[in-house]
């Protein structure tokens, strides 16, 4: 499946309190694999109350809180460990261990090239947040649960498992990628992510720039 737009394709998010713009450049999805490229512009609403702002703000935080951008700004810093990730690199998703035999640090990953950051490793990278757990309604409509926790799965089809720590993979398509000094993907079409990023779209975006610290409405 194919999809274009000839204007920016514009988005109200009341619960996070953003206006979206996005210029979508491509877009197709073949079975469960979805890829889409565009630029996108955010602009914040006016909240109507004080208690409206603290729930933007709030959210904001949730969205932002073990997301890919979170992960990115981390990992850069030298801070993925302290931020609550551990990541691991497996050969296959057939069957993932998650064990301190093949658990990595950042600089094993990442390296400066003085005006980008090149990131690099072989196999799936798999990235676990320790700070927040799976949403329930992930592990009921994700199809990255059949890769994830195919082992859990009933001879009903019913996954018998209870909300853990989130887990996300990214696998590298056309060796190393380059990220600028913000955390932006500069290869865009040479990363693909599997598990809980793989879910979360759009409604969950925050500007690559975010903040929660300095987060201004």
């Amino acid at each position: 499946m194919f999809a274009y737009s000839k204007e920016p394709i514009q988005i109200r998010n009341d619960a996070l309190g953003y206006r979206i713009s996005y210029i979508l450049e491509s877009f197709s999805k073949k079975n469960s694999d979805l890829r889409f490229r565009g630029n996108i512009r955010f602009k914040n609403l006016e909240p109507i109350n004080a208690q409206e702002k603290r729930t933007w703000n709030r959210n904001r935080k949730l969205s932002y809180r073990g997301s890919f951008n979170h992960f990115k700004k981390a990992l850069l810093n030298g801070r993925a460990k302290e931020e609550g990730f551990r990541l691991y690199l497996v050969k296959s998703l057939n069957k993932l261990e998650l064990t301190p035999e093949n658990q990595v640090n950042d600089l094993d990953i990442i390296v400066f090239k003085g005006n980008h950051y090149e990131l690099d490793f072989k196999h799936f990278l798999v990235i676990e947040f320790r700070k927040e757990k799976e949403s329930k309604r992930f592990l009921a409509q994700s199809e990255s649960v059949n890769i994830l926790y195919k082992d859990l799965i009933n001879d009903q089809g019913m996954l018998v498992k209870n909300p853990g720590n989130q887990l996300s993979i990214i696998k590298l398509l056309r060796g190393p990628i380059r990220l600028d000094l913000s955390g932006q993907v500069l290869d865009r079409f040479g990363i693909s992510t599997y598990g809980y990023w793989s879910w979360e779209r759009t409604a969950d975006f925050v500007p690559i720039n975010y903040d929660p610290k300095f987060d201004k409405l």
